[in-house]
């Protein structure tokens, strides 16, 4: 994890963004901004609706971090998303899992994990089992559905605390997870996938995935 490499000054676009988005979607479904908080809880490719997005994604802190934690001179995004854990809406656990199982590419990368606000240890921050990256790849699975709960005895889980603005550097083979937010507030998180720039395209992966709809290339290019 990087301590803050972003203020709540240089936050305050993108997170006034989300929240204008949010209302504007919620108006197109004809529902109350409380309903829609409490169905929908994931905003993806959020740099083509709203500009501070576009900004912070192209912002050296961000992408050069990802490049520096993939041992390499560049990095390739994935998508970006937002996920909230609104204490009053949609807010749930998310299971135990590893990201790179449902990426339509033909190896792993990392996730840059930026929270919004402060995140403290019952505000839905991330657990991971600590070294599991090197564990291989799971099979992909329903962890939704089925969520694993069997690790070796071994096993070190971690739970991680952030600061408003730091960066949780995330492996996309650790199992990771987080917990409900039983704070206040929105616990609003960017977070952004990054693969090596030499990755692949095997659709078949994951052939349901959203970003297919905005690859252009065909498979193994």
């Amino acid at each position: 994890m990087l301590a803050p490499q972003f203020d709540a000054e240089q936050l305050a676009e993108p997170v006034d963004g989300w929240r204008a988005l949010k209302h504007r979607w919620a108006a197109q479904m004809g529902l109350t901004p409380a309903h829609y908080d409490a169905q929908v809880s994931q905003w993806r490719d959020l740099w083509r609706h709203e500009p501070s997005f576009a900004r912070l994604l192209g912002d050296p802190r961000l992408w050069q971090t990802a490049s520096a934690g993939l041992g390499l001179g560049g990095a390739r995004l994935l998508h970006d998303h937002v996920i909230a854990k609104p204490r009053t809406g949609l807010n749930g656990t998310i299971p135990w899992h590893q990201d790179a199982t449902f990426w339509p590419v033909d190896r792993s990368g990392l996730s840059c994990w930026l929270p919004f606000v402060d995140v403290g240890p019952s505000g839905g921050c991330l657990d991971v089992v600590d070294g599991s990256h090197r564990w291989g790849v799971g099979a992909p699975a329903d962890f939704i559905a089925s969520p694993r709960s069997d690790f070796p005895d071994d096993a070190r889980f971690v739970r991680l605390p952030a600061r408003a603005g730091s960066i949780v550097v995330l492996d996309g083979l650790t199992w990771h997870r987080s917990s409900p937010n039983l704070d206040v507030g929105e616990r609003p998180v960017y977070i952004t996938l990054w693969l090596p720039p030499n990755t692949r395209y095997v659709p078949h992966h994951a052939a349901w995935h959203p970003v297919n709809e905005h690859i252009d290339v065909g498979a193994g290019a």
